[in-house]
């Protein structure tokens, strides 16, 4: 692939005195005006030595008395104050567990010289009454999928479909978007009704949620960024990101208290358009990259390192783009700056932002693939 420098010089007008051009992969050191540049370590807090408290009540002799009441120690407790579990059933919500022979056929590499599969594997009905299926999205490791539904809920199957999916309900909206932490032990969901919470995957409580003071419209993306240091979600024409600290441990006597926390570390805004209607950015690497298409057709890379936009491409589709696909293969990204976005009435479209052409237009049609190559001008 040859680089024309001046064609990344005419498209990216802050990077005309830099030699390197876009790179999904961080090649340089993080700027100190960098938001990511941030601690995303708990500070440690600094307790002051305690000075020692005289008492003003001088010691006194003790006095030894021949009759001691007694407080009742020898009496039966009247109360059963704990009473322990034997043999407690397993919690409904906890995640099925693949065993190892329902995975055989699943963790196979597909062959390279097959051709794309045509066939469904498995049906499954997620609900007994007409619930639309709003997102989907497969664990880091592949064992594990969530399910955004419209009924305000989310599911979680194993790899082979098989089982009973764990329930995770709170929402008062419809589940827009969900995401897997890099680690594939925390779950991240959107509403419609403008919350945005993170589960564990084991449990049935969201450690961390945001509401409406934080999200001023329905975010339509939402993810973790940064190798799960950040938490990254449109709102509107804007998308924000977020440091956060999870903390599941619970006080009995303020369990009211939650110990996880949020702040938000940068606001970015999506020129000419209305609503960002997806977003895009590599977890499993340390990325600066941030893609972002809006209602205007327009797809727009926002470069967090240096804190701005720096390629807009105007006219990606015909409508709106409403996904945005990125291969996390780092090596195949050090020269290329490819994504696949595609809309709802429109072929899928492989693009190059580097030089800004189309090489791919993928065609769907009842299963069959048609792959038609050709080179915008």
């Amino acid at each position: 692939l040859e680089i024309d420098l001046r064609e990344v010089a005419r498209m990216c007008p802050q990077y005309k005195n830099e030699v390197e051009p876009l790179s999904i992969i961080a090649r340089a050191p993080l700027l100190p005006t960098s938001p990511l540049n941030c601690d995303t370590k708990q500070k440690e807090k600094t307790t002051l030595p305690s000075k020692k408290v005289v008492s003003s009540v001088k010691d006194k002799p003790v006095v030894f008395h021949t009759k001691v009441r007694s407080s009742g120690y020898t009496s039966a407790p009247s109360v059963n104050i704990f009473t322990p579990k034997l043999n407690s059933q397993k919690r409904a919500n906890s995640v099925p567990k693949e065993k190892n022979s329902g995975l055989k056929g699943i963790t196979k590499e597909y062959p390279l010289d097959s051709l794309a599969p045509s066939r469904p594997s498995a049906q499954v009905v997620v609900s007994n009454q007409s619930t639309p299926v709003c997102c989907i999205q497969y664990s880091g490791d592949g064992k594990l999928l969530a399910v955004g539904l419209a009924d305000k809920s989310m599911l979680v199957y194993n790899a082979s479909l098989s089982g009973s999916p764990a329930v995770f309900k709170g929402h008062d909206g419809a589940v827009n978007c969900v995401g897997w932490a890099q680690n594939n032990k925390w779950l991240l969901t959107a509403s419609e009704d403008r919350s945005l919470w993170i589960w564990p995957v084991q449990g049935s409580t969201p450690a961390l949620m945001l509401g409406p003071e934080t999200l001023s419209k329905p975010a339509r993306s939402a993810q973790f960024y940064y190798m799960d240091k950040f938490m990254l979600f449109s709102s509107g024409s804007e998308f924000q990101l977020h440091r956060y600290h999870l903390d599941t441990s619970r006080d009995d006597i303020q369990s009211y208290k939650k110990k996880s926390k949020s702040r938000m570390v940068g606001k970015f805004k999506m020129a000419g358009t209305q609503e960002i209607s997806c977003l895009s950015a590599v977890n499993d690497f340390y990325s600066y990259i941030i893609l972002t298409a809006g209602t205007n057709r327009a797809l727009e890379v926002f470069d967090l390192n240096v804190g701005r936009s720096v390629v807009t491409v105007p006219d990606v589709h015909t409508r709106p783009v409403h996904q945005i696909c990125q291969n996390n293969v780092g090596y195949c990204l050090y020269k290329f700056l490819t994504i696949l976005s595609r809309s709802n009435v429109e072929a899928a479209h492989l693009n190059d932002l580097i030089l800004s052409d189309m090489y791919f237009c993928l065609f769907l049609w009842a299963g069959d693939c048609f792959y038609t190559k050709y080179k915008m001008g």
